[in-house]
């Protein structure tokens, strides 16, 4: 199936309905504030990407009670929050910086007071960005018989698995990844600078129908790039200088990253580390399928690391859920001791990197979607270390 120009279908965001609505019964809720932009996207959609500003300026909230949910936005953000939304939200403007201004958190009391739960047990996104502490402290004095309770991962525990519509959309944003990734490669010379390829990679996103990233691309060389997303810099590329890059598309602001690893010349040791992480990358892939658990991927993926002497420089989880926004804070990641089963239509971003302080980082990755038997990435190309 394939997304609609420019948009989800009305089918698909239903879809996501019924899911929230039976992680809401499975919780006994009967509300749901959100607020956290990613999970509003997921909600609401964000065709035109005013999330990443707009929606940030003041309160945004959605509110889902009944088979309707209501979103209240900022007057100047209306057209945005209205364009292509999904049949069952209703966009509630409120006058935030105009005339008359009225307080974001006392129209979101208005808000749930009008969909019955002013005395009812309403989810809360605590654990999330969006609702500031003294929002809720105004909440709780204009409705003091509602219970307020955390419920920062209902949102994400609908959105792990994805539709095939969504996996349509992965995979356009992997085409504006792979795009980066190759202007890199074909601008990579010694004397270029740091700059100058992050200007070629935005540019080969944005021509393969890239939104704006909700992370620019990290590109950093040499030394730089043993600096935790060290982004681009007027740094000239010379000979024996490794080169570090993590980089994603974005469509309707699902992601879909890679990471890659260049040299200019030689750089014996950064190419033998090089060799380690495509070891390792391989361990975790040959474990991925449905039914394997989170920590079996990462222990294959460290293991291969540290029995080749270089888990000191191991510093991370091997991956992460990806999908809506790069990362979310509470996704289910691949990391020691995890315990959650992977299920078909997962995708996760399976990310070894080496860190060396002071000398360099490599790395390699594939986004992948989980299947019974295994996984498939959404990459087309190779993740050799890309060389000039």
């Amino acid at each position: 199936m394939k997304a609609p120009p420019g948009n989800f279908s009305d089918a698909e965001y239903q879809r996501r309905n019924r899911l929230i609505h039976r992680q809401m019964a499975d919780r006994g809720l009967d509300g749901l504030i959100v607020t956290s932009i990613n999970n509003l996207a997921y909600v609401a959609g964000d065709t035109t990407g005013w999330m990443a500003t707009g929606a940030t300026l003041g309160l945004t909230a959605a509110v889902v009670a009944d088979s309707r949910a209501r979103m209240m936005v900022r007057v100047y953000e209306t057209t945005s929050a209205r364009h292509l939304a999904p049949s069952w939200l209703t966009v509630v403007p409120y006058s935030g910086d105009a005339d008359e201004p009225r307080h974001p958190p006392e129209v979101l009391a208005d808000l749930l007071e009008e969909a019955g739960l002013s005395s009812a047990r309403v989810g809360v996104e605590l654990d999330l960005p969006g609702l500031a502490p003294a929002d809720l402290e105004v909440l709780s004095r204009r409705l003091p018989k509602a219970e307020f309770v955390d419920a920062s991962d209902v949102i994400t525990s609908c959105a792990v698995v994805k539709s095939d519509e969504e996996l349509e959309v992965l995979g356009m944003a992997m085409r504006a990844t792979e795009a980066a990734i190759s202007a890199l490669a074909n601008g990579l010379r010694d004397g270029v600078r740091e700059y100058e390829l992050a200007a070629a990679m935005f540019e080969a996103m944005v021509r393969t129908g890239s939104g704006y990233p909700v992370f620019q691309p990290f590109i950093s060389s040499a030394e730089r790039s043993a600096i935790a997303h060290a982004v681009w810099s007027e740094r000239a590329v010379g000979k024996g200088d490794s080169v570090f890059t993590e980089v994603s598309g974005a469509v309707l602001r699902y992601h879909a990253p890679l990471i890659r690893t260049a040299v200019v010349g030689e750089n014996r040791e950064a190419e033998e580390a090089y060799a380690v992480v495509e070891d390792a990358l391989e361990a975790a892939l040959g474990k991925i399928r449905a039914g394997a658990t989170t920590g079996e991927v990462d222990d294959a993926c460290r293991s291969t690391i540290k029995k080749a002497g270089y888990g000191s420089m191991f510093l991370l989880r091997t991956g992460y859920q990806v999908g809506i926004d790069w990362v979310l804070r509470g996704a289910i990641s691949l990391m020691p001791g995890g315990t959650e089963e992977l299920q078909p239509n997962m995708t996760f971003h399976v990310r070894p990197l080496l860190q060396a302080a002071g000398r360099f980082s490599v790395g390699c990755s594939e986004t992948v979607v989980v299947t019974d038997s295994g996984w498939r990435k959404l990459s087309k190309g190779d993740r050799m270390l890309i060389r000039a």
